[in-house]
């Protein structure tokens, strides 16, 4: 059972993780990118995280035009409404993600730690020496 949960937990955690360095990453080479990064590194060290991998993941693979509709999309609302020169507040663009991203943002971390915590917690074999 436990085996199962790891196995699972830590699917999971990859999954929403790459789909938040994806989504996040689209944010990252927008307009708003360097300002949005800038606030995270002082505000959230989660969302900071997602901007710069997403950047550095996304960018290399050209994936920027699918990622920053994708940001779009999703962000729609406070992107297309926010203005180049003025900005977008980080804890706006937080709150207005859609239910799937706000599982995938939270999600994340918590089911990666969760597989690490459940591997090095699990039942070590017992060898008995000849």
């Amino acid at each position: 059972m436990r085996k199962g949960l790891v196995k699972i937990s830590a699917v999971l955690g990859v999954v929403f993780f790459l789909y938040c360095l994806f989504l996040w990453g689209g944010v990252a080479v927008s307009a708003f990118g360097p300002a949005l990064e800038q606030q995270a590194s002082n505000g959230s060290p989660l969302a900071s995280c997602y901007l710069i991998l997403g950047r550095l993941t996304v960018g290399p693979l050209g994936l920027d035009l699918v990622s920053r509709g994708m940001a779009m999309s999703d962000f729609g609302g406070v992107l297309l409404l926010a203005d180049p020169k003025a900005g977008v507040g980080l804890a706006s663009l937080i709150s207005g993600q859609s239910w799937v991203a706000k599982l995938c943002y939270y999600g994340a971390p918590i089911l990666i730690g969760l597989a690490a915590l459940l591997h090095f917690l699990r039942e070590k074999p017992v060898h008995h020496g000849q």
